[in-house]
């Protein structure tokens, strides 16, 4: 129902707006439209870093040249609104940033496309300990963590 959804769209607008230290903890699922496939679920020694993707289209595209999704842009507008504290998220697709989500306040968990200090782990490696003392700070001090796109 279309009165449900708004009504449900609302109760999570006030619980951002009351938040003090919100944080948004994202998966693959956000990035699947801009045409960036879901890595981890297609093979068991995938790794990441490939060159090129096929698009909605099924059109081969350069995954640099991939543009962020209305997700991506949401919740760089509510960082900017002051209501997004942290964002955690497991791509490396680098598309938060695209979108103009600060750096400062983005954990790549698992690396990222493009960056020497923060590279793509495959799936047996070990967190950065750095990394994931950040996401434990997260966890115990976020009075809101949503979660969207993660399996």
């Amino acid at each position: 129902e279309r009165q449900t959804l708004k009504s449900k769209v609302q109760i999570l607008a006030g619980m951002i707006q009351s938040s003090k230290s919100c944080c948004v903890y994202t998966g693959a699922g956000i990035s699947t439209s801009s045409g960036i496939g879901d890595y981890a679920s297609k093979a068991k020694h995938s790794r990441a870093m490939q060159q090129m993707n096929k698009n909605a289209r099924g059109k081969r595209t350069n995954r640099l040249e991939l543009r962020p999704t209305y997700s991506h842009h949401v919740l760089s507008a509510c960082e900017r609104k002051g209501y997004v504290k942290h964002w955690l998220q497991q791509n490396h697709d680098r598309l938060s940033q695209k979108a103009g989500f600060p750096q400062a306040k983005l954990n790549e968990i698992h690396g990222a496309w493009q960056d020497k200090k923060n590279r793509v782990l495959m799936m047996d490696e070990e967190l950065r300990p750095d990394l994931l003392q950040w996401m434990r700070h997260w966890e115990e001090h976020a009075d809101l963590c949503i979660a969207m796109a993660i399996d």
